[in-house]
């Protein structure tokens, strides 16, 4: 970056005409291992030129993206995320018991790493008409060398993950009619009458994601009835009688609270400016529980 910047001008300029002429760098990634909130692997682009190009791409296409995106999707949109889709869930339960007696909740199985190339460059190419675009996204997809994934870490890689599952929801929407669908990233939930319905439903959803997108939905996908247990989705846990925050949400806030005010002259500012993502979440809530969690967070 630094190097990049010392002739910013010239570097950009030079830039912009190496993708005029269709002259792509090449691309590589830096391997890293986050610990939160599990151990994973995620690879992070040099900043230049590639990061910039994809800053680029992304400015051009977010509209695109956003324009064949469903409402029932919330990961990586403006205006939409976690709070949106609880808050959308949350409604549908309250206003039709007895449409949501029971819940389908199912996750895509290792969704990044089995994204078919060839199946997301032909999504491409059948909505956009500029080949120079279309060999731009073509050369950003096969950064990897791979036939199939995304890295994850690639500012392009959420809105490529995204689009791709937009045949998904569809099928569940305008096919299938479902009347209760949300999906944040590979995470979705339906909910229905009977558990019944709800295998048709997944019958179905199975044999088209293995077939037209080369995907399967993981094992441990769960049927159950909302008056045994919540929904446990999107950080929050629901049904038709409350919502709570996941538990181990909880119990990172207050370990971060408790390091936090080992520290000297820490203020309660600076200690909400620190968590505030954590405030957030807990905002969110029905008072009554906000209440418990900011005395039980005193008392800490």
């Amino acid at each position: 970056m630094l190097r990049f910047n010392k002739d910013l001008d010239a570097n950009l300029s030079r830039l912009r005409t190496d993708l005029i002429n269709g002259n792509l760098p090449e691309c590589h990634y830096r391997i890293m291992v986050i610990h939160e909130p599990k151990e994973r692997i995620i690879q992070i682009a040099p900043y230049d030129p590639f990061r910039i190009i994809e800053k680029a791409m992304i400015v051009v296409l977010k509209k695109f993206y956003y324009a064949h995106f469903v409402d029932q999707t919330y990961a990586c949109i403006k205006g939409r995320g976690i709070h949106k889709c609880m808050a959308d869930v949350k409604k549908a339960l309250n206003t039709d018991t007895k449409g949501t007696l029971y819940c389908l909740k199912g996750d895509i199985k290792k969704f990044y790493n089995n994204i078919n190339h060839t199946i997301l460059k032909w999504m491409h190419r059948s909505k956009i008409s500029d080949q120079r675009m279309l060999n731009l996204i073509y050369w950003d997809i096969d950064c990897t060398q791979q036939k199939t994934g995304l890295p994850i870490g690639a500012e392009t890689s959420q809105y490529y993950a995204n689009f791709y599952l937009t045949a998904f929801d569809r099928i569940c929407k305008e096919v299938l009619k479902i009347k209760y669908y949300f999906r944040y990233m590979d995470d979705f939930v339906i909910l229905a009458a009977t558990k019944e319905k709800l295998h048709q439903y997944l019958k179905k959803i199975q044999s088209f994601l293995s077939s037209k997108l080369r995907l399967k939905v993981k094992e441990n996908y769960q049927i159950f009835p909302l008056y045994a247990r919540q929904i446990d989705f999107v950080g929050y846990r629901m049904n038709h009688y409350t919502i709570m925050l996941r538990k181990h949400i909880l119990k990172r806030f207050y370990k971060k609270l408790k390091e936090k005010q080992k520290e000297l002259h820490v203020t309660e500012i600076d200690v909400k400016h620190e968590l505030s993502s954590y405030y957030g979440w807990i905002n969110h809530l029905p008072i009554n529980h906000q209440l418990n969690i900011y005395n039980y967070a005193k008392a800490v």
